[in-house]
């Protein structure tokens, strides 16, 4: 019983974010149609729907199994210890994975009940502050397993891990913006260039850890 309510007492800021999830579903079920908008494209127009029970508690559901694996990743991963180095920047990322899902489900139960807006803009918005926000904290990520950078010149070097991350904060903050500005021009130029901005910032600190790793088994090298 003790581990039960120290487990709560710790988590239930994030578990808040899904009860808040649940109750919204319950409390509005009876309002919804039969069928429920949960895919909408560029421009803000609906082009994928479910029945309603599984537009209704299809976010709380994938929310639940999110939440249990960053729970869980501090406690599987290799690196753990590292973890403690970074906690308060951890759980940051947490929340903003949960405002994520929560914003979401507020906008699909409030367009399935008649409400106009361009849920493709709004997401967008919340998507690229929460770029800006990672970028920020992306430098002060430990080494691990789970967060971050993971291309195979990170995980074999720790050195190459921070430099890495160091080079990709800045990075994914422009990233950020650029994503907002392409998110309130809007239309196909919106899906386009959030495309290529996110494989942009998944690319280019992959290229640079590999040459940054080349860089310094050719020092270790030449030293021997």
């Amino acid at each position: 019983m003790k581990k039960i309510v120290s487990f709560i007492k710790n988590e239930r800021q994030f578990i808040l974010f899904i009860v808040i999830e649940v109750v919204l579903s319950l409390a509005f079920y009876h309002n919804l149609p039969g069928k429920i908008a949960v895919h909408w494209d560029a421009s803000g127009r609906a082009d994928g729907y479910l029945s309603k029970i599984y537009g209704a508690f299809f976010v709380p559901a994938i929310h639940l199994v999110i939440y249990w694996v960053f729970y869980l990743f501090p406690r599987i991963d290799p690196q753990r210890q590292n973890y403690l180095k970074f906690i308060s920047n951890y759980k940051i990322t947490r929340l903003l994975l949960n405002t994520l899902f929560l914003t979401i489900q507020i906008l699909l139960l409030a367009s399935a009940q008649g409400y106009s807006f361009n849920i493709s803009k709004i997401v967008g918005i919340v998507i690229s502050i929460i770029v800006i926000v990672f970028g920020n904290i992306m430098g002060k990520l430990r080494f691990n397993y789970f967060l971050g950078i993971r291309s195979p010149w990170t995980l074999s070097n720790e050195k190459v891990w921070r430099k890495t991350h160091r080079m990709a904060g800045p990075l994914w903050l422009i990233g950020g913006i650029v994503i907002l500005i392409f998110t309130l021009i809007g239309g196909h130029l919106f899906f386009y260039g959030v495309l290529v901005d996110a494989i942009l910032l998944a690319l280019i600190p992959t290229i640079y850890s590999y040459f940054i790793y080349r860089y310094m088994d050719k020092g270790e090298k030449e030293k021997q």
